[in-house]
């Protein structure tokens, strides 16, 4: 396994793959904190506007990556 390097990684882990089943980083603990920390890496990884909460279809992430494409024409990188 190869290890959290950031606050995403923690988000998008399985939670029984984190506790010391095989090799996990969480060693003495069980599934229900490894989850509870998932979860709190999800949320403020949403809080700080990094993530999207709700499902989003591949339609959904084109109009917005487009919106910001467009917005950066419009008004400039710089």
């Amino acid at each position: 396994m190869a290890g959290i390097q950031s606050v995403f990684d923690l988000s998008i882990s399985i939670p029984h793959q984190l506790v010391d089943i095989g090799g996990g980083i969480l060693t003495g603990t069980d599934e229900h904190v490894a989850l509870e920390l998932v979860i709190k890496a999800k949320k403020a990884l949403v809080d700080s506007g990094l993530l999207y909460k709700d499902f989003s279809t591949a339609q959904d992430i084109l109009e917005r990556r487009n919106v910001g494409h467009y917005y950066l024409e419009c008004f400039g990188a710089n």
